[in-house]
């Protein structure tokens, strides 16, 4: 498959998701014997970054990333990998047709 994608015969798609807080955790810490040490409390609300990113082997560009502050859903991720990768239009549509009972198993 990775011989196939540098050789261009095929794309190769590595995606992913990851989320980032600026703000530490301060539920807990360390300090010196009998010191006692005051952790300011920050406000941690709407301050999470979260991103979808791809990795392609095979065509420009190679890599692709979209960055949200809300979460990332089953729109969000099919709008994606739909209009952003595949290059098709789509999308969320794809998502109201599974929703709307016109799929069967």
């Amino acid at each position: 498959m990775r011989q196939a994608a540098y050789a261009g015969e095929r794309d190769l798609i590595f995606l992913d998701e990851s989320g980032f807080a600026p703000t530490m955790p301060t539920d807990c810490t360390w300090s010196r014997i009998e010191q006692r040490v005051v952790v300011p409390k920050e406000d941690t609300r709407n301050r999470r970054v979260n991103v979808l990113g791809a990795k392609i082997l095979g065509r420009e560009p190679d890599r692709l990333s979209q960055r949200t502050n809300g979460k990332i859903d089953a729109e969000m991720l099919l709008d994606f990998v739909c209009v952003r990768l595949a290059g098709s239009g789509g999308g969320a549509a794809v998502l109201d047709l599974a929703t709307a009972g016109n799929w069967r198993r």
